[in-house]
Parts: C-alpha cells; structure tokens; sequence
C-alpha cells in the first residue's frame, strides 16, 4: 500500500470515527447532555424531524429521539447553545410540543 493511499485511509477513518461517534473535533469543547420531552412524536419520521431541526443548530453534537419514551436527549456545547433555544427551534419548526420535564402549562 502506497504511502499517500495509507495517509487518505487514516483520514477517513478520522472522519467516519468523528461523526459516527460524535467525538468533539476541538479538545477545548466543553460537552453537556439535556433531556427534553416532546409531545406528539409517534413514529419513525416524527424521531427524525425532531432529530433533523436540532442537529442543524450550531453547537448541537448530537440529537437521539425516542417516539416511545416522548423524548430527546441532546448533547451540546454550552458555549454555543442553551437548552432553552433547542426547545424554542423545535416548538417554532416541527408540529411537536417540546418542553423540559416536570414543566407544566
């Protein structure tokens, strides 16, 4: 195997390992992780939607909804974004309701 073929091999492994494991890029990142329940997701293509609006804020690493259990959880640089704007994004773009737990109307 030819060195510059080596050298792009480790690249992309870098890569792929990065963004499937969601691993900071930056050593400085400081990372934290919210819960947020949403009322309304029943399927699939509702766990996305809520995934979808809240992995294109800057400063969110990474976004897992669960139909089932009527939640997000969320890890994010607090430097960049507060768990209230991701409550805000997903009440302003998606047909859900999105609050933090024990929060009553």
């Amino acid at each position: 195997m030819g060195l510059y073929r080596r050298a792009g091999m480790v690249v992309l492994l870098g890569l792929f390992l990065s963004t499937t494991f969601n691993l900071p890029l930056d050593a400085g990142e400081r990372i934290e992780k919210v819960t947020i329940m949403v009322e309304g997701m029943a399927c699939p293509f509702c766990e996305k939607a809520v995934e979808f609006v809240l992995k294109r804020m800057e400063g969110v690493v990474s976004a897992k909804a669960s139909a089932l259990r009527k939640e997000v959880v969320v890890e994010y640089d607090p430097d960049k974004v507060t768990p209230r704007d991701m409550v805000s994004a997903i009440n302003r773009q998606t047909f859900y309701r999105a609050s933090f737990p024990g929060e009553r109307e």
